[in-house]
């Protein structure tokens, strides 16, 4: 018997022999989630127009984004910026910002708040997340938007906004 990591997140302990997939043989084989599996499977968020530094030009929303862990990279930055970002940047009317720290890797996953600030504060529209530590870079389960042009902003790079 053997340890493999299996499709879609899976580790399992499985018999040696070729004919037995680990995913679906009850007698020989335990399933379950790998812990941290989100820090291996991820959607890059890497568009300048993510960035902080981002202002003006054309305007998206994040109301279509699917439920799932995203990773900040690129022009868009390396993280979810911790400070109120000023409306109308990140390619947005209303940008989201991290309310809060970000974990410490052995915090694992944790529960944040997201804020989108707009005209009645920093904080007018919230979303909750996941956002986990991978030791070198951070990722987070997002949702989509409910009202559009409410958007997730990356920190970003003055490298990148020229």
């Amino acid at each position: 018997m053997h340890l493999r990591l299996c499709s879609h997140c899976t580790i399992c302990l499985s018999c040696s022999f070729a004919f037995f997939d680990c995913c679906f043989n009850l007698f020989f084989t335990v399933t379950g989630p790998v812990p941290g599996c989100e820090c291996l499977q991820y959607e890059e968020l890497n568009s300048k127009s993510r960035s902080v530094f981002t202002v003006g030009g054309k305007h998206y929303c994040d109301r279509n984004l699917p439920l799932k862990w995203y990773r900040f990279t690129g022009p868009a930055g390396s993280l979810m910026p911790t400070r109120c970002v000023p409306i109308k940047r990140c390619g947005t009317h209303a940008p989201g910002w991290l309310n809060g720290a970000h974990p410490s890797e052995k915090e694992g996953s944790v529960t944040r708040t997201v804020c989108f600030n707009w005209k009645k504060g920093c904080c007018h529209w919230q979303s909750r997340i996941q956002v986990r530590n991978c030791g070198g870079y951070f990722v987070y389960k997002l949702r989509p938007t409910k009202p559009c042009y409410l958007r997730y902003c990356g920190n970003g790079s003055k490298f990148w906004a020229r």
